[in-house]
């Protein structure tokens, strides 16, 4: 899937810092590592609990370290990433499923 500059910052909600759109991204990248909610709780002795990563791909809390280690472990994902929507470290391997992703919470 090629996507032009605008496009992507677009799914990504590049810009937008609020938990909806953290939400968002976290919501996209779970998808793309292919694990459940539980799974990431259980993902290793420093991962966060199942509240944690409940509430916070609903919006009502930030993602905590343990959270965004997870990611950043898994998918190389930066915290940037989640907090700000920044596009440019994004994968070239998880590139085209996460855009998918992040079009897919859109519609």
């Amino acid at each position: 899937m090629v996507l032009r500059l605008d496009e992507r910052r677009r799914l990504a909600r590049s810009g937008d810092e609020s938990m909806s759109a953290t939400a968002h991204r976290l919501r996209s990248a779970r998808f793309v590592a292919g694990v459940s909610q539980v799974q990431i709780a259980r993902f290793g002795w420093a991962s966060p609990d199942l509240v944690h990563v409940e509430d916070a791909e609903a919006g009502r809390v930030m993602p905590n370290y343990a959270l965004l280690n997870f990611y950043w472990r898994r998918l190389r994902l930066t915290a940037d990433f989640f907090e700000t929507g920044k596009i440019h470290e994004i994968r070239v391997e998880i590139e085209d499923r996460l855009f998918a992703a992040l079009k897919a919470q859109m519609e």
